[in-house]
């Protein structure tokens, strides 16, 4: 007998966080669904096993919300039925923009579901992005750190649609190429190997998976005449096509935020009973991918590696580019509160901040939710708008109430004694230094106390009416202080315009210090310093020329702008000078024509030991105003490049901040969510792009010389200078000059110049067309004939930290020096402390864990979402190339 071939129907909603309705209304729409699902589970009940209803959760969100709302009753039959399988929770929190997510932002969206699960007694198998082009290697490498097996991959075909116009372009170019790696095209089954060589088995389905014979239709199997014709044609198709399966899936009522419907499980029970040659399930998404993975066994299945570059949405967020980059800083901020809470709690002090924390992921997390607007703009739009920025706004509000809480924990209240706690995760760094100040005094003429005579402390020194000596025996690194009179509350510090908005005096607003520990990197805080601190006698500054040891910075004083950038210990300008370094650039969509800025004025504005800066004030079309300052330190080999823009609401333009390195034939490599990607070489086979999103820093590398780009906030980069911007007819408004161009590839990346796309206004759909508002983006630059990005990007993402009193100087280290701590934090469920350690330099090594002197009782290898898998040695913690490794260390 002929082995029949079999359908998978999988009822699932596809998650749009406000795309068809205001996300306050949608959450009680995805409630009534929920009612109807668990109704549907009933009444199918003494339906045949392949005709029971079924379905999948895509994005936890929605059943999150459900839960709290919902009645007891309801609680425990969504329980049963996820126990039974009928229901599946697929990993995810929400459908996001992966490439804009930090590595701890990946582990944290699988948090919420597998805790379900844990509650459930279930396992999750499956998960799902869908509706996004392109994917990190990172959402990868996380799955298989989570153990889950199992991924949907529901690219869109947006390169296929028509334009804005209703046109359908004739050089169809797509994110993904996928017939270099399949000869029918899709679907298709494949191995997807992340860059630290873990993997997932993984389904490419065009879109949502619907039947359908042509782009952007769907065909619901509602009614049973209309299946009968429908599905043998389809199957017909996909034979004839090569496609080498017997079993195929097609997802059932999945579009966005559509309601489910029972009739599938009508249709395939009749189905059923009336045909043989091909058998139709209701099923789950883990039930698909089980017969999938039985129907591969013995045939021979591609294996794809690396990252799929991002086309649409990583660029997209940048059409919210305020809310965008405070966003990036919260999350590097929840990373250090957790850091130095879990430092807190070793010492008897600290919070039990897990709850709070996990609601500020989640805040951070429905930001980056893929889906940042309306499909119709007018009031509704902007009412739903305003609803999204709030995810934003609410986390950093939590962040700035939580790093309060900890702060106020973690060190005492000895008179004078503050402690500068550095909080990178590299060895030696994650530690706390003592700094002493002189008395507190009361400013005249207000009520805000000042700090005066700050001092120089050294390790195991002390100085003459200091601190005493057993406390200085336990400072790690020499600190030196700069101070810093903040004049104009423009200048591009975070922070700054909402103090003053607090209507603080003066002086509370304007009395910085600048902070470095010896290798460290500056912080901003509100120490004085009476004295001043030697400077240095290879520093010199004139008007429009900076030099200390590393570097020589000349500036051109008429057009306002950075000429050359000089590297003194390798005898070479480090940037074309026929190109200003750090400039904005504003290109006209529609014309493509780039506008560069004009200068109002420029002047020096701080000078002293630790580093001195030039401010540049300009204005540029669609930009009124943009303050520049760019800082020279002396103390390391570091240029920061920081930036206020204020934004007016000009439609179809984007804007890029364009660091012009020259070096000769260039090799780039940026960091990816948890490895560095070399651009080009570890792109999935058939993979495109114009624009690459980047974590936290990219290099280019010569022969004998690197350059490194530090960036906090703006991270979508273009390599080799400013390209078209790779977005699809979906999305964007007009088809700029170039669209129909080919996408880049190494002859287009000759010279070393990156750009960081800092604004994109030419959406028409999903995303905001305009935008106002201000903005700041900070970047660093270092240079030499060998730059160690993952340390140098950790100092300058991380800064240390001034606390008041003592903090009890706990270390956590880890050896060798290419490992570092991502993540040291309380255990979810209060079962000893959490460590994430990442290898960061391609070489595989056992991991030395050592906190301060504490004896580790046990130590428990762990998923990424805190599930223990064997005991381990702590002092022997195998970590593979570019893994990430979760230990559960109880004391």
């Amino acid at each position: 007998m002929k082995k029949p071939f079999y359908v998978y129907f999988v009822p699932k909603t596809h998650h749009d966080l406000g795309y068809t309705q205001a996300i306050d209304e949608l959450l009680e729409t995805y409630c009534g669904y929920y009612d109807d699902v668990l109704d549907f589970c009933d009444r199918t009940a003494d339906y045949p096993a392949e005709a029971q209803y079924r379905y999948t959760v895509e994005s936890f969100w929605s059943l999150d919300y459900y839960l709290k709302h919902t009645s007891k009753a309801n609680r425990e039959r969504m329980k049963d039925y996820v126990k039974s399988g009928r229901i599946e929770i697929q990993a995810f929190y929400a459908n996001v923009i992966d490439g804009i997510c930090s590595e701890e932002e990946i582990a944290r969206l699988m948090y919420p579901s597998a805790a379900y699960a844990r509650e459930c007694g279930v396992k999750i198998t499956s998960a799902a992005l869908t509706d996004i082009p392109g994917m990190s290697a990172g959402i990868i490498k996380a799955l298989s750190e989570a153990g889950v097996p199992y991924l949907f991959t529901g690219f869109p075909t947006y390169f296929e649609w028509e334009d804005c116009e209703g046109n359908r372009l004739e050089n169809k170019k797509s994110f993904w190429d996928e017939k270099k790696l399949f000869d029918w095209g899709y679907p298709a089954a494949y191995r997807w190997k992340a860059l630290d060589g873990g993997q997932v088995f993984a389904w490419y389905q065009f879109g949502y998976g619907h039947m359908s014979k042509v782009i952007r239709t769907v065909f619901e199997a509602e009614v049973y005449e209309e299946v009968c014709r429908e599905l043998p044609e389809y199957i017909a198709e996909l034979k004839a096509k090569g496609v080498p399966y017997q079993v195929m899936r097609y997802v059932d009522h999945g579009m966005d935020n559509v309601p489910p419907v029972m009739a599938i499980s009508d249709v395939v029970r009749r189905w059923n009973q009336e045909h043989e040659d091909i058998k139709c399930i209701v099923a789950t998404e883990s039930m698909f991918f089980e017969a999938l993975q039985r129907d591969c066994e013995g045939k021979t299945r591609k294996t794809v590696v690396g990252e799929l570059p991002h086309t649409d949405y990583t660029t997209c967020s940048v059409s919210e580019a305020q809310m965008s980059a405070l966003n990036a800083r919260t999350k590097g901020k929840l990373s250090i509160l957790e850091k130095l809470n879990a430092m807190s709690l070793l010492s008897g002090r600290g919070n039990d901040i897990r709850g709070p924390v996990e609601s500020a992921y989640s805040d951070v997390i429905l930001y980056d939710e893929h889906c940042f607007g309306m499909d119709t703009f007018g009031y509704q739009y902007e009412y739903n708008r305003s609803l999204k920025m709030n995810y934003a706004f609410r986390a950093a509000k939590r962040v700035r109430e939580l790093w309060d809480a900890v702060k106020s924990a973690a060190a005492g209240n000895e008179e004078n004694i503050y402690t500068l706690f550095c909080a990178s995760g590299r060895k030696g760094k994650s530690a706390a230094t003592l700094l002493q100040c002189g008395p507190r005094e009361k400013e005249p003429g207000n009520d805000t106390y000042m700090l005066i005579d700050a001092a120089i402390i050294e390790p195991g020194k002390t100085e003459a009416g200091n601190m005493e000596s057993e406390k200085t025996d336990l400072i790690k690194h020499a600190v030196l202080v700069q101070c810093d009179m903040i004049e104009d509350v423009r200048l591009p510090v975070c922070g700054l315009t909402d103090r003053y908005a607090m209507k603080l005096p003066d002086e509370a607003v304007k009395q910085y210090t600048i902070v470095t520990p010896e290798r460290g990197n500056l912080t901003l805080t509100q120490l004085r310093p009476a004295g001043s601190i030697a400077i240095p006698e290879e520093v010199k500054c004139t008007e429009n020329i900076f030099e200390n040891r590393f570097y020589r910075l000349e500036f051109d004083t008429v057009n306002g702008a950075l000429a050359g950038v000089y590297d003194k210990e390798t005898g070479r300008y480090v940037m074309d000078k026929s190109r200003p370094a750090g400039q904005v650039l504003v290109r006209n969509i529609e014309t493509n024509e780039i506008f560069e800025p004009k200068m109002e004025r420029m002047y020096h504005r701080m000078s002293g030991a630790v580093a001195d800066s030039m401010v540049l004030y300009h204005t540029v079309y669609s930009i009124p105003m943009i303050v520049t300052e760019i800082t020279l330190y002396h103390t390391m080999k570091r240029i920061d490049f920081s930036y206020r823009l204020v934004l007016d609401r000009i439609p179809l333009r984007e804007a890029f901040v364009v660091f012009p390195f020259q070096m000769e034939e260039p090799r780039f490599t940026f960091q990816g969510i948890g490895t560095p990607v070399r651009v080009l070489e570890d792109i999935v086979e058939g993979g495109n792009t114009n624009q690459f999103a980047c974590q936290h820093w990219c290099k280019a590398e010569g022969k004998d010389y690197a350059c490194l780009l530090i960036m906090d906030e703006a991270r979508i980069i273009e390599f080799g200078g400013i390209h078209p911007t790779a977005v699809s007819q979906a999305h964007r408004h007009l088809s700029p000059a170039g669209s129909q161009e080919p996408y880049v590839n190494g002859s287009d990346m000759k010279n070393a110049c990156m750009a960081s796309m800092i604004l994109y206004n030419n959406c028409q759909t999903n995303f905001p067309p305009v935008q106002q508002g201000e903005v700041i983006y900070r970047y660093s630059v270092t240079t030499g004939s060998r730059v160690q990005a993952e340390s140098f990007a950790e100092n300058a993402i991380y800064p240390p930290v001034i606390l008041p009193g003592t903090m009890p100087c706990e270390e956590v280290n880890v050896d060798p020096e290419n490992l570092c701590i991502t993540c040291f934090k309380k255990a979810e469920n209060n079962d000893g402390f959490i460590i994430r350690i990442k290898e960061t330099e391609g070489r595989a090594a056992e991991a030395g864990l050592s906190i301060a002197d504490r004896k580790v009782c046990s130590a428990v290898k762990c998923t990424i979402t805190e599930e223990d898998i064997c005991e381990i040695a702590p002092e022997r913690i195998p970590v593979g190339v570019y893994e990430t490794v979760t230990v559960r260390v109880r004391f």
